[in-house]
C-alpha cells in the first residue's frame, strides 16, 4: 500500500492518461481479493432479498428526493 501511494505521488503526471482504466483496475482488484470465496457454500436467504431490495428502493428514493433540488447532486 505504501508503495502505491508513493508511486501516485511522485508519476500522477504520467498516470493521468490512464484514467479510464480505472474501473477495471478496480474489477481485478476485488476479484482477487475474494477469488478464495467458495461459491458453493453461498446461500441467498431471505433476509439477503429483504436487504437488497431495501437498499435499491432507498437509493430510488434519495435521488427522486435529491433531484428536486439539484440534478448534479442526485447523480
Amino acid at each position: 500500500m505504501p508503495t502505491a501511494i508513493v508511486v501516485g505521488i511522485l508519476l500522477h503526471h504520467y498516470l493521468a492518461c490512464a484514467k479510464g482504466l480505472v474501473p477495471y483496475l478496480i474489477f481485478i482488484i476485488l476479484l482477487l481479493a475474494y477469488s478464495g470465496l467458495h461459491f458453493r457454500r453461498l446461500r441467498i436467504r431471505k433476509e439477503n432479498v429483504i436487504m437488497l431490495i431495501f437498499h435499491v428502493l432507498l437509493a430510488i428514493g434519495g435521488y427522486c428526493l435529491c433531484i428536486s433540488f439539484n440534478k448534479t447532486v442526485a447523480q
